[in-house]
């Protein structure tokens, strides 16, 4: 196994290591998803919420009983490893990075459609591969400075982003229209239990991201200590937020489910759902007020999940190039033990996204991706007991129930989601999903190979 040039200097503290799971899970989707959450399950749909806080808290107990086990560098890479051997790792590390980097690639595109509503034509034509390659190259260049840089912007993006979600509910809330909650109860009965599963399954994608806590142990001051905390603290606050978020928007605006035009980016449905809500309250100006804060929160809050990536993606590269499954060349450092090389192919990939991709919505295999991630952490946190003295770190209570539960509630979850369209009322998630799964694994693995080989044997061009 190569060894970095510098070890990583351990910089990041408590605040940063919450900061990175609620700016990598507080992104595009709690600004899109309550409309379609309100179409499919009506006013009730904030219990969508409450079901995937259920599934992400097992996830969550799982994942932080894993993050004690070990210090290093990768998150779910070690995790896999430790239990299951470096394929396992591996595979897991890789699927875990490509949703990584697509995701920032994607969000940096659809960031700049929220732009073209401030200034209209900011996102026309090229503009927008440009706009979001500057974004990329930006967050690229401070993260090659040093983790503390990088995190800085993360944690200043963090809070700027909390505080207008936290502004909606309050005023959602004070803005209760009674008439919202009519028939709600046979909604939600006409939704079946596939709707409510697939209702859950969507609420999964703007839920995840505490995973990537643990990316960056390697950095972390006391990190068998500190991740656990930061992965359930992050969980707690971060579920909370969203079911009171969509309770103030169905309770106080009963059009929801159509709110967001049909030209513009989904991301600007919260923004319209507080004007109304804002506008009912004290008047028009106020509302205006509020649509300006909440769109200037969604592009934050974009960029902050841009930011949280930018940081997590290059150290899951990094540590796959420790194992050697991918070129050695990106285990090198700076001084400061920063992956420098790492970030740049990361930055450089994510760039290359933007000008090849159109923008499309990839959250439903993006759930997928990281559920399966999901399930090994969680088994293999089970199975790290036996091999990894539990005294002094933070194990799951129950012994062999709530990873037990976590395996049984994921698997029925993508029984339920996985249905016919027409047996959950024309909305299924689409299983040729895990075709994509199989064909990502697939290339990673050539990859893997290919390097093997050139590391072993030398060229003899």
């Amino acid at each position: 196994m190569p060894e970095p040039s510098t070890a990583p200097r351990r910089e990041l503290g408590a605040f940063t290591c919450v900061a990175i799971g609620l700016t990598t899970i507080v992104g595009s989707g709690i600004f899109a998803l309550p409309p379609k959450l309100a179409a499919s399950l009506g006013p009730l749909s904030f219990l969508a919420f409450l079901g995937a806080a259920v599934v992400v808290s097992l996830i969550g107990l799982m994942t932080a009983e894993a993050a004690g086990t070990t210090d290093r560098t990768g998150g779910p890479y070690q995790y896999a490893r430790m239990a299951f051997g470096p394929a396992a790792g591996f595979g897991i590390a890789w699927i875990a990075w490509v949703n990584n980097v697509v995701s920032w690639a994607t969000v940096s595109l659809a960031l700049v459609k929220l732009l073209d509503v401030l200034g209209p034509g900011l996102g026309s034509g090229r503009n927008a591969q440009w706009i979001a390659t500057a974004e990329i190259l930006a967050l690229g260049i401070i993260n090659a400075c040093g983790v503390k840089p990088g995190a800085a912007v993360s944690n200043a993006l963090t809070i700027g982003k909390l505080v207008p979600l936290v502004l909606f509910v309050a005023i959602g809330l004070a803005a209760f229209h009674p008439a919202s909650f009519d028939g709600a109860t046979g909604k939600l009965a006409a939704a079946g239990a596939g709707g409510f599963a697939v209702a859950v399954y969507r609420c999964i994608f703007p839920a995840g991201g505490f995973e990537n806590i643990g990316i960056v142990a390697g950095e972390v001051t006391d990190p068998k200590r500190m991740i656990p905390r930061a992965v359930v603290l992050a969980i707690a606050v971060s579920t909370v937020l969203y079911a009171l978020v969509q309770l103030a928007a169905t309770s106080s605006v009963p059009d929801l489910a159509s709110i967001a035009p049909g030209n513009q980016p989904g991301s600007v449905a919260l923004p319209i759902a507080g004007e109304r809500a804002a506008t009912r309250l004290a008047g028009a100006a106020f509302g205006t007020a509020i649509y300006t804060v909440m769109l200037v929160g969604a592009i934050v809050s974009m960029t902050g999940y841009c930011a949280g990536v930018a940081i997590v993606a290059p150290r899951a590269l990094f540590a796959m190039a420790e194992g050697g499954f991918v070129p050695k060349a990106v285990v090198r450092t700076t001084a400061r033990g920063t992956p420098s090389v790492a970030i740049l192919t990361v930055t450089a990939i994510a760039v290359a996204s933007v000008w090849l991709a159109d923008w499309v919505t990839l959250l439903d295999a993006s759930i997928l991706f990281s559920l399966v991630q999901h399930l090994t952490t969680s088994m293999a946190a089970w199975r790290l007991r036996r091999t990894v003295p539990t005294a002094g770190r933070f194990v799951a209570p129950g012994g062999p129930i709530v990873p037990l539960l976590t395996i049984v509630v994921v698997v029925l979850l993508c029984v339920f989601a996985f249905q016919p369209a027409e047996a959950v009322g024309g909305d299924a998630i689409d299983p040729n999903h895990f075709l994509s799964l199989a064909a990502v694994l697939a290339a990673g693995f050539a990859i893997s190979a290919v390097t093997r080989v050139a590391e072993r044997v030398p060229a003899r061009a």
